[in-house]
């Protein structure tokens, strides 16, 4: 094994994990306004265990173009919530 994928395996796996656990704690911590419940039920998903989320972690900031984008969309009106 050449020393980039040795690299790769033991670092690049680790901080691999480590943002996908950060991502993993907002999703079942994170109620939106409309819900009673978190994005992802803990229960009723497969989660990693024994992984901390990278204490540095910050979601980087939205580009101009998404802001302006996000800005923009409206979420088709389901029928059922049609008064």
């Amino acid at each position: 094994m050449d020393e980039y994928m040795k690299r790769a395996y033991h670092e690049d796996l680790e901080a691999t994990l480590q943002l996908t656990a950060a991502y993993q704690r907002f999703a079942i911590t994170f109620t939106p306004h409309a819900a009673e419940t978190p994005l992802i039920d803990p229960e009723e998903a497969w989660l990693l265990r024994g992984i901390e989320p990278d204490p540095g972690f910050v979601v980087p900031p939205l580009s101009p173009d998404m802001l302006a984008s996000a800005g923009r969309y409206r979420a088709p009106i389901n029928p059922a919530f049609r008064c």
